[in-house]
This record gives C-alpha cells, structure tokens and sequence, in this order.
C-alpha cells in the first residue's frame, strides 16, 4: 500500500509518498514547495489571499505528484501559522 503525507509548515509544503507494508514505511519520493508563509503573516491577522493562493497551488500539485507515485489522496497537516489565523476555515477549505 502505499501512502502520502503532506505538512505545511511555516516555510514550506513537504510531501512524502511511502511504500507502508509490513508496518514500517519507506519513504520512495519526497517533494518540498517553499512558501515562506510565516514571513508574509503577523500573528492574529488573516493569510493574504495571496499567500492562501500559493498554498493552495504547492498543495495542489503535492497531491498531483503523489498520484503520479500512486499513492491515494495525501493526509494533510498544518503549521500553527495556519491553524492560528483568523481565516484558517477558509484557508483550509
């Protein structure tokens, strides 16, 4: 089986696609998009739309590259840059 992780950090989007059998997975590609969102947001202000636009986009094709490597929709995680924005609903819809 094999799986995909995306982490949106502060500075970038990192993908990993994995071979999970037997309990252990093995990473088989992995993937980086610099966003460098912690610099273009104050703490308890919006994400620009600019900045929601270019995650979107590095999320976007994260989730191409992994079904190139045919993995199944990536499981997503976000940087408290994210999950602490006012618009984070809208950010992460």
């Amino acid at each position: 089986m094999r799986i995909s992780v995306v982490d949106v950090g502060s500075n970038t989007v990192r993908l990993v696609v994995a071979d999970a059998q037997g309990g252990v997975p093995l990473p088989v590609h992995t993937a980086k998009w610099r966003l460098r969102l912690s610099e273009q947001v104050t703490p308890g202000e919006d994400i620009a739309d600019e900045a929601v636009e270019r995650l979107v986009q590095a999320v976007g094709e994260a989730s191409a590259t992994a079904a190139r490597w045919g993995a199944a929709e990536p499981l997503a995680f976000a940087t408290a840059v994210v999950r602490g924005a006012p618009n984070r609903l809208r950010v992460l819809r």
